[in-house]
């Protein structure tokens, strides 16, 4: 079938009137500045969202005075990419016509707002900003923009007003995650406070600084948001009583189809809270991954556990606790006498996510069943993806054999045919596996799958339906055309040598983001970044660099030594995390750029960066983040950094967090349980002096915190005081955490007796310190010597005085039978080796 420009193409012909409607989509010519003809806007109203099947390249070439006539309903079109709305704003400020500069320019944008620049927003006043945010439709359409927009929105409307309360007042609450930490202490805990702070949505680092405010006030759990509960933490509920704990554990079961994501630090804080509790066997009053921290021997009713256990996520027993999983697996099969493979659907349904643990052997032989419970996984292993095909390829399932499958039946199968291998696709008819795999690939971007996983099918397939690799240096499957591109299966068609034969630099330039949006793997990428230096021998601009998404991961040094990374909006854009990872030269390169553009380290920076990112940069630079800059920022995960950055940057935020001036007094020999967790994440690089500060201050530290702080001052710790720094409840993990190197080392220098006193089972301590009689006939500990005065008496009789540290008198042989008692014993000592 031939597709015709009046089809999915239709916009073509009204900017290109000397295009026919009937003339096919592969022989349209592409637009140049000569050929572009706009017509009326009246012509665009009739498109609707199927104006973003213009390109980049298209929209550039496009007159200035027939966008801003158009605006209207270019702004109300849905769909439009980064590229494309930069593209349109850029063609509205190049009028003359049109400017933005209040709310109602803002206002008039629509859903092309995701390509303003930051520094347009920052240049409108902070009142106009205010107003803006007022519309649910502007903030609606802000959601989809970069992170560094909605930054500098949320920046702005606080400049307004800086008390707590007026910004959760004025931040509008899709927005409120782009509120820095810094802003969220000192709450009245008024009802209209506690109201605002449970309808808005929060990140799990801004969640611990509220949840008490909000958590006291509520009576009833289950009307705190998962938002607010997200934030439970040891250290907060701590001053709480037991039955509010156990009320605000329950809050946190699964409500409906919505499960609260809760950190293991969090699940085993709950755990010992309910531990030896009554109703602590009532498994379905409590979240299910909190049952992956109970004592098996305590278990009452194997069967009513593991049955609500099956609603956990078995991914979130990490360290110490990951052992639990093949335990719990093992417990399971013996309650519910599972002896070889062959898992029943009863068992199979009781079991739920925990199938997720099993093997290939047990996917491939149990009731079919099973794969309606594998659609749970978060991930499959090579074994499960081998079980899963063998069963799904004898027929024996409810789906039949994959050559009678339409393109409907994967979609039953939703999310598995992620982890289909060629074996299987090969089996499906070509075209209905295509038409498939197209609306498929397009839904697992919209969800934000993983780009790994999308790359994985696509090779998966091609390998299925290619007999052999195409290695003509000349294109011979069809040039690359707007067409081709717009395909949400692109560039499935194509293997890396003849998407390199087949797309030209013209296309590439004029068909950019939307390219680079649909590259997942990195041989394609490769050859993007080539054609790229090939069509801008220069280097990449700015806009050009931008767009380039997930592609620019395949860069050189060299070759980012060539781009231009002189606005923050380019930075931000460079540093998404959901387009991979940097190496550490790479990052440097980036910075280097950034910087040498006489741009500095400022909050936005920090937050473009991350934790990773700020971790790359040399010393050097660190010591240029100024306290306020590392106040206004996200928390940033450091644990990856090395020891001596990390103690550059804990000063740093010590000064940001805990010296900030307040209204309220602090006192100097403690911290509160707000700047704790506001430098939570620095502590890595903590003094030893701090620590013990905040020993004394009841953190009720967690295990992987405590684990984060520098080994050597850990080492100075005793045993009381690491109970104070963990906590009665936190404490306990010293136990699980036995092997783990940092606490054995920690547990070798500790006296066996002190550790006895933990009441925790610890072993490998040191032995009790010989004991001496003082003057006065007491009992002392050897180590206490400075402060007591004892007596020492040679064979001889003869005794000496001397002054302990404390001033006392002690008694010491005299110097000539000291040297040599001390002879004959280093002597005796010798004979014994």
């Amino acid at each position: 079938m031939v597709v015709m420009c009046s089809r999915s193409n239709v916009l073509i012909h009204l900017f290109l009137p000397h295009v026919s409607r009937t003339t096919p989509c592969y022989k349209c010519p592409p637009p140049s500045a000569g050929t572009w003809r706009p017509s009326p806007s009246a012509g665009i109203s009739t498109l609707g969202n199927s104006s973003v099947g213009f390109s980049t390249g298209q929209l550039s070439t496009a007159n200035p005075s027939v966008i801003v006539s158009s605006l209207s309903v270019v702004s109300t079109v849905v769909g439009w990419n980064q590229g494309q709305a930069m593209t349109l704003i850029q063609k509205l400020l190049s009028s003359g016509r049109f400017k933005i500069t209040n709310s109602k320019d803002l206002w008039s944008l629509g859903t092309l707002i995701t390509g303003v620049p930051s520094a347009t927003i920052n240049s409108i006043s902070a009142s106009e900003i205010l107003t803006a945010t007022q519309s649910p439709t502007l903030v609606n359409n802000l959601m989809t923009a970069p992170t560094i927009i909605q930054q500098t929105f949320v920046s702005k409307i606080i400049s307004v007003s800086s008390t707590s309360s007026s910004i959760i007042t004025n931040v509008p609450n899709a927005l409120a995650t782009q509120i820095p930490r810094n802003f969220l202490q000192d709450f009245t805990q008024t009802t209209e406070v506690v109201t605002t702070l449970n309808q808005k949505t929060w990140t799990q680092s801004q969640s611990v600084l509220i949840f008490d405010t909000v958590a006291t006030a509520v009576e009833n759990a289950n009307d705190i948001s998962f938002q607010v509960l997200q934030g439970f933490t040891c250290t907060r509920v701590q001053t709480l009583t037991k039955v509010k704990i156990k009320s605000l554990i329950r809050g946190c079961r699964r409500r409906n189809k919505l499960k609260l994501k809760l950190q293991q630090t969090q699940l085993t804080c709950m755990y010992y809270q309910l531990r030896g509790e009554s109703d602590a066997a009532d498994y379905s009053l409590y979240p299910a991954d909190m049952l992956l921290y109970y004592d098996y021997s305590t278990v009452k009713n194997c069967k009513n556990y593991f049955t609500e256990l099956g609603f956990a996520d078995f991914t979130v027993l990490t360290g110490a606790y990951e052992s639990y999983q093949t335990t719990l697996v093992n417990n399971a099969k013996t309650c519910l006498g599972i002896t070889g493979f062959n898992i029943s659907a009863a068992n199979i349904n009781i079991l739920g996510n925990m199938v997720c643990l099993l093997t290939g052997s047990y996917v491939e032989n149990s009731d079919p069943s099973i794969l309606e419970k594998l659609k749970n996984c978060d991930d499959l292993s090579t074994s499960q993806v081998t079980g899963m095909e063998t069963l799904l390829l004898s027929g024996k399932t409810k789906y039949g054999v994959p050559s009678t499958w339409t393109r409907e039946t994967p979609w039953d199968l939703d999310p598995l045919p992620l982890y289909f291998t060629s074996n299987l696709w090969k089996e499906m008819n070509r075209r209905e596996a295509r038409r498939f795999i197209k609306t498929f690939i397009k839904q697992l971007r919209r969800q934000g799958v993983p780009r790994r996983k999308i790359q994985y099918i696509k090779r998966e397939f091609q390998q299925a339906h290619r007999a052999k690799r195409d290695t003509a240096i000349e294109c011979t499957v069809g040039a690359i055309t707007q067409i081709q591109i717009n395909d949400d299966a692109f560039p499935i068609d194509y293997d890396a040598t003849q998407f390199n034969a087949c797309l030209s630099l013209t296309v590439l330039k004029d068909n950019l983001p939307e390219i680079t949006d649909k590259i997942d793997q990195d041989d394609y990428r490769q050859v993007i970044l080539e054609k790229l230096n090939q069509a801008y021998p220069d280097g990449l601009s700015d806009d050009v660099v931008q767009m380039l998404g997930p592609v620019s991961r395949r860069a050189t040094t060299d070759d980012i030594s060539k781009w231009n990374i002189t606005k923050i909006d380019t930075l931000s854009s460079l540093m998404k995390t959901s387009d991979g990872d940097w190496s550490e030269n790479q990052t440097k390169a980036i910075m280097t750029k950034y910087f040498a553009a006489s741009n500095s380290i400022d909050s936005s920076v920090l937050n473009s960066l991350g934790g990773s990112g700020v971790c790359s940069l040399g010393s050097g630079v660190l010591e240029t983040i100024t306290s306020s800059s590392l106040q206004q920022a996200d928390a940033l995960p450091v644990s990856s950094c090395s020891l001596d950055k990390k103690k550059v940057l804990f000063p740093i935020a010590q000064a940001a967090f805990i010296n900030q001036t307040s209204t309220t007094k602090r006192s100097t020999t403690t911290v509160t349980l707000t700047q704790y967790q506001l430098i939570q994440s620095y502590l890595g690089g903590a003094t030893e002096s701090f620590v013990r500060t905040l020993a004394s201050s009841s953190v009720n530290m967690d295990i992987d915190t405590f684990l984060g702080l520098d080994q050597s001052v850990i080492q100075t710790l005793s045993v009381s005081d690491v109970k104070s720094l963990l906590g009665d409840t936190n404490v306990n993990e010293l136990r699980t955490y036995s092997s783990n190197a940092i606490v054995q080392d920690w547990i070798s220098r500790q006296f066996q007796t002190d550790l006895d006193t933990l009441g925790l089972g610890l072993t490998g301590g040191r032995a009790t310190p010989a004991t001496t009689t003082n003057v006065n006939g007491n009992a002392g500990s050897a180590t206490n010597a400075a402060a007591t005065t004892t007596t020492a008496t040679t064979a001889a009789g003869a005794t000496t005085a001397n002054t302990t540290a404390s001033g006392g008198a002690s008694i010491r042989p005299a110097s000539g039978l000291y040297c040599l008692l001390l002879a004959t014993v280093v002597s005796a000592l010798y004979r014994l080796q």
